[in-house]
């Protein structure tokens, strides 16, 4: 599901050519790089085989608790804001994720704001 967000060109790779761990913030990222790789590879070989966001929501909500599946949310933020500006189909899959975890809209919005806000206060 996470990699579905970022509207790759190659499979694999984020739009701007940085791995996904690259692009998370490593504050939301608990282990280390070659296992945050393996975990989109994992995602990414599981996403071909599903037929919707049901199907990986509803392992969400059964192993993450309210938290987690913010934390989810904020890191699909993460990966939508690292190439620019948000696409239609971006923020239609992110309104469908977001809803299919239970994360309000209001709260959905409130993560995308603090992720563009941080984004625009790194240093480049």
């Amino acid at each position: 599901m996470l990699s579905d967000v970022g509207e790759p060109p190659k499979k694999g790779l984020p739009k701007n050519g940085f791995t996904y761990s690259q692009t998370i913030s490593p504050s939301l990222v608990t282990s280390n790089e070659a296992t945050a790789e393996e975990l989109v590879a994992e995602a990414t070989k599981a996403e071909d085989e599903a037929i919707d966001l049901y199907h990986f929501t509803s392992l969400i909500n059964r192993s993450l608790d309210e938290h987690g599946r913010r934390s989810i949310v904020e890191m699909m933020w993460e990966i939508i804001y690292a190439d620019g500006p948000v696409t239609d189909f971006e923020s239609n899959l992110m309104w469908r994720a977001a809803d299919l975890l239970g994360i309000s809209p209001r709260e959905r919005i409130e993560l995308g704001q603090h992720v563009a806000s941080r984004r625009r206060t790194e240093p480049a």
